[in-house]
This record gives C-alpha cells, structure tokens and sequence, in this order.
C-alpha cells in the first residue's frame, strides 16, 4: 500500500452568490448558484522554474460529507503545456470548503509514467474508485487503471488494476459505478482491421467494439465478467446504472461500417446481479442524430440524457445539437422523450450533457459553443426539470468572456454540483484552472426578523438599531430600517444609528430580505424623552467644562448657570430666566476676545433652548 502526499497547491477560490428569481407558466421557482471554486496546482513542483499548472477536471462524485473531483495537472517547464501531467484527487465539503487536494503519482505502472490522468471516480463510504489513463491521453494508446483509495488512512488499499493494448486492438475502462459495496465496471474493447496492401496503408477495412462488465468486490477481488452484445461496429456505450432490480447498461450502435443510416439508435440493456440478460429496449430514429452520454435511475425510473440534431443531408453531421432525455420503466418501456431547446429560440450547438437526480426534479446540465448572455464561446448550461421532463427553472448559464467547459455533475438531495475546467476564471498565466459549481434548490424559506429591543432615550441622543438576532436559513442579503421623524426615514445595515430630536414614541420597523426574495419583519419602538430645563442646564455645563476657553471664563460663565439650577430648584422660573439673559449678555460680551464666534453662537443657542422649554 502506498500513501497519498498532499500537494502543496495554490487553491484559488472565489464566492460568487447570484440569486435569480424566474416565472415561466405561472410558476415561480428560484434557481440559486450557491458558490464557485477554483482549484489549480500552481507551485506544486518546487523544480518547475515558473511552477504554474494547467488543470482539468473530468468527474465529480459525492460522499456523505462532501463531493470529489478528479482529474489531471499538465505541470508547465515556463514556456508551454509540459507532456508530464499526474492525475488529481480533491475533496470538498458541502460548504465549499477544500478538505484535501492530492497529487496521484502511478509508481505500480512499469511503462512510460510521463503522463496520467484521471477519468472517474465514484464513492462508497470511505472508498474512493478511481479510474483513469497512463501515457496518453488519447485512449487507442494508453493504459486505462482503476485503483480504489481509502480517505480514512490517505492509502491505495488494494493493488491497482490496468488494461491496455495497441491502436489495433485496445481495451480499456468506460464508466464505472458501485452498488451494495460492489463495483461495476464497463470495458470496452476495439479492434481495428487495417488494408495490408502498401496503400493506403492507413485505410480500415474493418472495425468492431465489444463491451463487458466485470463485477468486483470493494478489494478489486473479480466477482464476475460478461460480455454485452450490442450490434456488430458498437459506436460508444457503456454508460451503467444500478439499482435493486438490476443492472442497465445504455450505448449507441450503428448498422454495418460505412452506412450513417442508424447514426440515430441506442439500446438499453438490462441484467440481472449475476450478469445475465433480462431484456434489450432499442430506441431506432432514422433522421436525427442521437449521441448518449449519461443515464440515471430514481424510484424505479430510467433516465438517459445526451443531444440529438437533424443533419443537413443524409448521413452528414448536425451543424447544431439540442438536449435529449427519455425515461423508461424497469421493463424496458419507453415512457416520454423530449428535447430540450433554450427559452429565447437562439440555436447553440449543446454537448455532452450530464444528468443528475434531486429529491425534487431532474438537472441537466452540458456544455453550449454559443454564450446565450452573450460570454465566450463555450460556457456551461444547466436546467432543472420535474419528473416528466417538464421544466422547474429555464436554463442557467455559467462562464465568461473564455472558454469554459463541463465534464460531470452529481446531485446530493435537492443541490447540484458541477466540474470541470474553466479560463475564464483561471489564474493570470492564461491557463485552464479546475471549477466546482453548486447550484442549491430553490429557497423558499423566509428569515426570521429581530428589529432589538425597545429602548428609552432622552431627545438629541444617538440610538443604535441592532438587527444581528435576524437569521435565515440560506443568509441575509438586505438590512431596511424605516419610521418617521418629520418625514419618511430609510436607514440599511444590520446596525445602523440616528438621533431623534424631538420627543416622542417612533415605531421602527426592520424588514429583512434574503437573496431569494424571501423576506421578513419585525418592529420596535424608541421613546425619546423631553429634556428639562436642568438637564439642558447641566448639559450646557458640561459643554463648557469640556470647552477650551480660559479658566477663569469657565469659572465666571458656570457661577450663572449654578444660579440657574438653584432658582429653578426652588421654583423661580422668572429668576432663572433672567440669569440666563445675564449669561448670554455676558457671552456676547466675551464674543471675540475669550470666546471664538462658534464657542459664542453654541452657549447661547443652548442658553435659548432652556428659556423655551422653561416657558412651555
């Protein structure tokens, strides 16, 4: 057994919360894009002299506490894409946290170890199964492993597997997934005939696929392996599913080599736990093209997905492609096909889409050649749609003003997470950098609004509104505090100040919103007090005590006020108001010798302010 070393990379990681609120057919459902995240392996390889990596990623799985991508790192000599590259395992948390990044060296492969890279990987308990190719990238001249990793112990714990051969006659993995702590793995094999005559020395005569499924224990201990018939010259197949009824398997087929006449048709196939055949179910369009490239099954339903065009002439290829997807029952009986096109009518050509079930719909998600925002060129696309192949949510699009491109997706309850690699938010060296994507389901739930509690304030002091007690499942976008103080006021945050200058009871409201639209409110009240004239009076002791003017002024100008506090003591509102007619004369006596105009002008806008509150 051998163990993993982390690599020491540079994770670049960006939050980009974008709420979007969309009715279509009198139905409104948010889509919400919860994060993205950047991962790239610069620096990785202290012996690089500029140590910056180019990243993709080709396959997403999840876990019960997070989802792994995996993929491979072309490490760069300074000048340009190195041919070395080593596969990648990363990790997740549902979050977006990174819980681990390792680089995955192939030390068991006895050839050529420049190069490899990682394809797929799915996820039973603490087992990671990874598949992937060694020595190329092109798999005619590669060779596929499957290894199985252990997070618990960060270590291979079991000898890894390989496949091979020539560009003449080749085999190697396809897709793999796991049910009941068991592997499923789908090879394909091609064999090429080529003509013996000295020319064309490179013309085919003659080609063939085979497809097997070999079943293994969680220890890569072979169960079984069978093979699976399709028709004669397979074109692509192997995409495979589990469920307690059985095993499907779903690939395309053509008729015989050189006749485009069945470049339409794909077989489902069903077996049973020991590898046998229960039933084939052919889907035959002779006009469209039809290329399969994802299945998924959800309470004894089959779903198949991939992209579907008319050409332009018989046997040539669709300059544009849409979204395919049909179920079937258990029994092999087709239940609906549709097609899925954008909303706005524009015709992008779609690509490889990737399906993954909620609790609540069906994603799918592929890649467009034409931005419908007006982007790049290749951007990422993906839909929501209910158990019928009906629309939740129109289509989201994901990129930027470069290319961007989706290898796979996974759904964990009703949230959906996307892989693949992007330059359009990569580093600056023009490089292509790993994203994951989560979208989340549609949030519904409203906050829970905490305006604080009511307080009592004298008139002309700082209140502080504190909405910190809100919460909200997802998390607040929007603080709004409004009331009325001689006129609509309108304040933000999750705290914010006033002062209220005039007495009285104001009702503050809080309204909390979050980024779905969903909001809240909650009210509290502010009592602000009328100050009496001995509170204005000791506050404008204060003020001069606090003052810069000469201490004998202080002394002089604060004998007047303690007058003042005495006469109103004992009731003499007259005499207090005469004292303060004495203290302003005095004031503007000392205007420009003892005190500047703004030390003048604040005494005695006081001084008058406790003459009216003594007269009301």
């Amino acid at each position: 057994m051998r163990r993993m070393t982390p690599a020491f990379s540079l994770v670049v990681i960006l939050v980009v919360q974008v709420i979007m609120i969309i009715s279509q057919s009198g139905c409104v459902y948010a889509q919400t894009f919860e994060w993205q995240r950047i991962l790239n392996h610069e620096g990785s390889y202290a012996s690089l002299p500029k140590q910056n990596a180019t990243d993709f990623s080709f396959d997403v799985a999840a876990g019960s506490d997070g989802v792994y991508i995996v993929g491979r790192s072309h490490f760069n000599d300074g000048y340009y894409w190195s041919e070395s590259a080593d596969s990648f395992l990363a990790k997740y948390d549902f979050s977006g946290n990174l819980v681990f990044d390792y680089i995955m060296p192939v030390p068991w492969y006895s050839g050529p170890s420049e190069y490899d890279g990682a394809n797929n990987v799915v996820v039973d308990g603490k087992n990671v199964f990874i598949t992937g190719l060694i020595g190329s990238d092109n798999p005619s001249y590669g060779t596929s492993y499957l290894i199985v990793f252990n997070e618990s112990t960060s270590e291979y714990t079991a000898d890894p597997l390989t496949w091979g051969g020539s560009e003449y006659d080749w085999e190697g993995i396809n897709s793999i997934t796991t049910y009941g702590h068991e592997l499923y793995v789908v090879i394909t094999s091609e064999h090429l005939r080529r003509n013996p005559a000295p020319w064309p020395s490179d013309y085919i005569t003659d080609w063939w696929n085979e497809l097997r499924i070999v079943k293994f224990a969680s220890n890569l201990t072979k169960i079984w392996e069978k093979n699976v018939a399709f028709a004669p010259h397979t074109q692509n197949g192997g995409a495979i599913a589990v469920d307690s009824s059985g095993i499907y398997l779903v690939g395309e087929f053509e008729s015989p080599f050189g006749e485009q006449s069945g470049s339409g048709n794909y077989s489902l196939v069903k077996l049973d736990f020991n590898g046998d055949f229960l039933w084939e179910a052919k889907y035959k369009n002779k006009i469209n093209f039809t290329e399969i490239s994802g299945m998924a099954l959800s309470n004894g339903h089959i779903y198949i997905t991939g992209v579907t065009g008319l050409p332009p002439y018989p046997g040539g290829w669709p300059d544009t492609y849409d979204f395919f997807i049909a179920e079937y029952d258990t029994s092999g009986n087709l239940l609906w096909d549709k097609v899925f096109k954008t909303s706005d009518g524009s015709l992008p050509a779609f690509y490889s889409p990737d399906i993954a079930i909620g609790t609540d719909g069906i994603y799918l998600a592929g890649g467009i050649t034409k931005s419908i925002t007006g982007g790049g060129n290749d951007d990422v696309l993906i839909v929501k749609l209910d158990f019928n192949g009906d629309l939740l949510w129109p289509e989201a699009e994901w990129g930027g003003t470069k290319n961007d491109y989706i290898e796979g997706m996974t759904a964990v309850g009703d949230d959906a997470y996307l892989t693949g690699f992007t330059r359009s938010y990569a580093d600056d060296l023009g490089n292509y950098n790993v994203f994951l994507l989560k979208y989340g389901a549609a949030d519904t739930t409203a906050p829970v609004a905490s305006a604080g509690s009511d307080q009592i304030v004298n008139e002309d002091t700082l209140v502080t509104f504190d909405g910190s007690g809100s919460y909200d499942d997802i998390g607040i976008a929007s603080y709004v505090w409004t009331f009325v103080d001689g006129g609509p006021k309108v304040l933000t945050g999750v705290t914010s100040v006033y002062t209220f200058a005039n007495p009285g009871v104001y009702t503050v409201t809080l309204n909390v919103t979050d980024a779905a639209g969903n909001w809240a409110t909650d009210t509290t009240t502010i009592t602000v007090l009328a100050l009496t004239p001995e509170d204005l009076t000791q506050r404008l002791v204060g003020m001069i005590g606090t003052s810069t003017i000469p201490a004998g002024t202080k002394k002089s100008l604060t004998s007047k006020l303690e007058d003042v506090l005495h006469l109103l003591e004992i009731g003499n509102e007259r005499g207090a108001i005469g004292k303060l007619m004495d203290f302003i004369h005095q004031v503007e006596a000392l205007r420009g010798k003892k005190l500047t105009d703004e030390q003048a002008n604040s005494f005695i806008r006081e001084a008058q302010e406790i003459m009216s509150r003594i007269q009301e």
